[in-house]
């Protein structure tokens, strides 16, 4: 009976899909839906992208502060995110909420395979941050945002 976990010691949050690169480090993680009074909130994927900041010895710090830009991925975007990967293509998603545009790219990488990542924000904090992502992290993103499909609707 002591391997076997009760509901009090369950992790109810998600874990975060991360991958780090030298200049830049991008995360996602899933959002489950919400039920607020009588209403349901659709869940979503958060997906945010952060420069590199500093080295301490050999682990390498990220600018998650002050410098990442962050972006809520709701089910069109994972659809044409899925249907993208599977079909090899390149894939554009446009983000625009107050007054602040993003405009989110995954192009294949066509000389090492893979893909890369590009989110550009324009406003007041104009930036523009990428990450080479291997074929190896774009499959485990495809798993993930697959099994996330149902659950950011409660389907389960």
């Amino acid at each position: 009976m002591d391997n076997v976990a009760t509901v009090s010691t369950i992790n109810t949050i998600p874990a975060q899909y991360t991958i780090f690169k030298g200049k830049t480090a991008a995360r996602f993680q899933l959002q489950k839906p919400e039920r607020q009074e009588d209403r349901f909130k659709t869940g979503s994927v958060s997906m945010q992208i952060a420069p590199f900041k500093d080295a301490r010895g050999k682990t390498k710090i990220y600018n998650w502060e002050d410098q990442k830009i962050s972006c809520k991925l709701g089910v069109n975007d994972l659809i044409n995110i899925l249907y993208g990967i599977e079909t090899g293509s390149d894939v554009s998603l446009f983000h625009e909420y107050n007054g602040i545009s993003k405009t989110i790219a995954l192009n294949l990488n066509t000389e090492k395979g893979g893909y890369f990542l590009s989110v550009q924000q324009n406003g007041e904090q104009a930036q523009k941050l990428s990450i080479p992502m291997s074929s190896q992290e774009v499959y485990g993103l495809l798993v993930m945002l697959k099994a996330a499909l149902p659950l950011i609707h409660n389907w389960y």
